[in-house]
């Protein structure tokens, strides 16, 4: 009966997913979500990850695009049905967490700004990202870490262990998956210094438990990544990051200012709530629990810069943290009124995003709430590629247009499916080259980018000149086939 009263707390923030995602899971397909299932589905047909096929992603993710497919939902709705169901996750979480921490009645403040504040369409929230699936998985794990020890004379050891996995496996969608879940830790570690002599052995041996957790995911891919190339695998999750795009390198910081526009009106008012509201947490008795909510906060952030590159995607990373914060303090207002005022400020500017979000024509979705135009475009040159493919046939998206394989039933014919990885992967020109040079290049070729832009030393211009034709142009895309 218990359980079932949280599950009724719950659901209006579950509406709350589904009014503000439903529009969209007819949309049209992002280069992130189409070049993800591109990959997961070469990865089930044989292709080598990291080598035929690649990303810069951990293999969890690509399981997760991987399971999808094969249940019949590795097409554009499918993707958006995931991000449905992660964001229902991701909400529940957040309910839990509030819930654990500062009592039941934060469970419906938190999961409804949760539910809001992640399913934002003017920043992205409604696509399956990285950002979204690791956020909540790793909401989950911290949910279920603080459920097995906190208000407990004894930690419940299984729980504790299955945090641990949960954790993990957000890591392994994106490596900046960590914040939740070292936010649990900590918490867990100071937990383990105080207290009883029993208590902190048991809460010791707790840390051990979600240590054994974090090691079964982590250890199945470390083994897969010695079993298909091990400096392909480190260079995927670690080294292609680190050299190529972070905060300290080659950060984007026109992109953060332009972002930031965008989410400013959803976070600029949650905030000032959160500011107002915290004299009053810390006078209510909830210091310890707002420490435990500002590392969380901040690690998030590290979190959020780590990927340097600023889409309005990343600020989802963020949007986990604040928004559990921001219903736990809510919950805490003593006078109904204000609570419902500071309520209400919380949620206007989510809800006037999302209306204006509605209005816009389907065929306009990229390029106005994506800054990414090719969308529509992607759908067009696949249908024309379906129409007139043979058998075996492949179409190269010179040199980078993630959407358009998600879009197509065929894998891609070259592994570095975004602009960034075909000129900063040391092998991206080489084997740009290569494929052209080839006796077997791809048979339709769509000019996204001109060639000169994506292939400086001018190789794939001139294989173009003297192999191939132009024989259509789709939305100003030159599309070109193989001479005979």
């Amino acid at each position: 009966m218990q359980q079932r009263s949280k599950w009724i707390r719950s659901a209006p923030a579950l509406v709350v997913v589904l009014l503000m995602r439903a529009r969209f899971v007819f949309a049209p397909i992002t280069s992130d979500e189409g070049g993800y299932l591109a990959v997961a589905r070469g990865w089930s047909r044989g292709l080598t990850l990291y080598r035929d096929v690649w990303v810069d992603r951990p293999q969890a993710l690509l399981v997760v695009f991987r399971a999808i497919n094969a249940v019949g939902l590795g097409n554009p709705v499918g993707v958006r049905l995931l991000a449905i169901a992660f964001a229902l996750v991701g909400t529940y979480a957040c309910g839990s967490i509030a819930a654990s921490l500062v009592g039941e009645p934060a469970r419906a403040y938190a999961a409804i700004c949760a539910g809001a504040l992640i399913s934002v369409p003017k920043y992205e929230g409604f696509i399956a990202n990285g950002e979204l699936l690791s956020g909540a998985a790793g909401a989950a794990g911290l949910a279920i870490l603080l459920y097995s020890f906190l208000h407990r004379t004894r930690p419940w050891q299984r729980g504790l262990f299955l945090s641990g996995v949960v954790g993990a496996f957000a890591m392994g969608m994106k490596q900046s998956g960590f914040d939740a879940m070292a936010t649990g830790i900590a918490a867990l570690t100071i937990a383990s210094l105080v207290g009883q002599r029993s208590q902190r052995r048991a809460r010791l041996f707790g840390l051990l438990s979600v240590g054994a957790g974090f090691l079964v995911p982590f250890s199945l891919m470390a083994v897969h990544g010695a079993l298909t190339g091990w400096h392909r695998w480190w260079f995927a999750i670690i080294g292609y990051r680190s050299q190529s795009r972070s905060a300290l390198e080659n950060a984007n910081w026109n992109n953060f200012v332009g972002t930031w526009k965008v989410v400013e009106p959803v976070v600029l008012p949650a905030m000032v709530v959160l500011f107002a509201a915290s004299l009053g947490f810390i006078r209510r008795g909830h210091a310890r629990t707002l420490i435990v909510f500002v590392t969380w906060l901040l690690l998030a952030f590290i979190a959020f810069l780590s990927g340097g590159q600023f889409f309005r995607h990343y600020w989802i990373i963020l949007m986990f943290p604040l928004s559990t914060m921001l219903g736990a303090m809510l919950s805490t207002i003593p006078v109904p009124s204000l609570r419902r005022v500071a309520f209400a400020a919380v949620l206007v500017g989510p809800a006037v995003l999302t209306i204006a979000a509605l209005t816009v024509p389907r065929s306009q979705i990229g390029h106005r709430l994506i800054d990414d135009p090719r969308l529509s475009k992607d759908e067009d040159i696949a249908k024309w590629f379906d129409q007139h493919r043979a058998p075996g046939d492949q179409i190269y998206a010179l040199c980078a247009a993630g959407g358009l394989y998600g879009n197509v039933t065929t894998d891609p014919p070259y592994p570095y499916l975004w602009f960034d990885s075909v000129h900063q992967m040391p092998d991206g020109q080489s084997r740009l080259d290569a494929m052209f040079e080839s006796p077997h290049p791809p048979r339709f070729v769509a000019e996204y980018q001109t060639p000169l832009l994506c292939n400086p030393s001018g190789a794939v211009l001139n294989s173009l000149t003297l192999r191939y034709h132009i024989v259509a142009t789709i939305d100003d895309i030159h599309v070109y086939e193989l001479s005979s």
